[in-house]
């Protein structure tokens, strides 16, 4: 299996977070984030629908319930910062330690800019594109196991197989949804 973190755009948008939940739970991946990502993406989230964080902090609890491997603590991660020097946007060094303390191979993020090559090389850490890690790198047999498992979940409102498709290829989604199709 392959180790990998989520960042928080990829926890955010909830189509994201079920399909890669759902590759976790049918072990196509070992996911990983930490107490700060789920803070980040719960907070964003919120301030964006204008709505209490708790709503989103209790998704995040779930996670952490159902996977309790999964989340890495913030202590552990603020004693790790320190040690990451990146020239780009130094508030991602938690995405970075959070990846070093779950030896992770991969930072799955829309942020790509945020994780320059060069600086994760020491570590043995990619950042990569969610379609592009997909498309690469899962299993297609477990793939589709974990989209029909995600096709289920959605009651309110229920999605078609085709509607979802087309809701992840507008997320960027767009060599998944093909592989899918």
């Amino acid at each position: 299996m392959i180790n990998c973190v989520l960042d928080a755009n990829i926890l955010y948008p909830v189509l994201l977070r079920d399909l890669f939940l759902c590759l976790h739970n049918n072990d196509a991946i070992d996911a990983f984030w930490s107490e700060i990502i789920q803070d980040e993406w719960t907070r964003n989230l919120a301030l964006k629908r204008n709505e209490n964080q708790q709503k989103y902090q209790k998704v995040a609890q779930r996670m952490n319930a159902i996977f309790p491997e999964s989340c890495i603590p913030s202590t552990i991660i603020h004693a790790k910062i320190n040690e990451i020097k990146m020239s780009r946007d130094l508030d991602d060094r938690h995405v970075v330690a959070c990846a070093i303390e779950s030896k992770s191979r991969f930072i799955i993020t829309y942020n790509i800019k945020d994780f320059p090559t060069d600086e994760l090389e020491k570590w043995h850490i990619t950042a990569i594109h969610p379609d592009q890690f997909i498309s690469q790198f899962i299993d297609k047999e477990l793939l589709h196991i974990a989209f029909q498992q995600q096709l289920k979940m959605y009651k309110n409102p229920p999605y078609t197989r085709d509607e979802l498709l087309v809701l992840m290829n507008n997320r960027g989604l767009i060599e998944t949804a093909k592989l899918l199709a």
